[in-house]
């Protein structure tokens, strides 16, 4: 699985990801409001299958992006990522 390119580089990602999880089962509107609100602190994990929070890795470009679900599935940086030492604005609107 490849995270912001195909495995060929040929679709570039041009943006931010700070906290990426894939789950083996579909996410309720509710929940997927929750782990926004929560900025990741929502302990939603039925299903987690992996979650890699890539804005971790800011600190040591080039690190191996962790595994984060328990489930051991460390990653690995290919190509050239450019990482940002400051975290997402989460902004909410009323």
């Amino acid at each position: 699985m490849y995270i912001g390119n195909r495995s060929d580089a040929t679709r570039y990602f041009d943006g931010k990801m700070a906290d990426v999880r894939f789950y083996n089962r579909i996410l309720s509107a509710d929940e997927v409001a929750t782990i926004y609100a929560c900025r990741g602190h929502d302990g939603i994990v039925s299903g987690l299958v992996g979650r890699w929070k890539l804005d971790e890795l800011a600190a040591g470009a080039g690190a191996a992006p962790i595994d984060y679900s328990g489930n051991g599935n460390d990653g690995s940086v290919v190509g050239s990522p450019v990482y940002s030492d400051h975290p997402l604005s989460y902004r909410r609107t009323t």
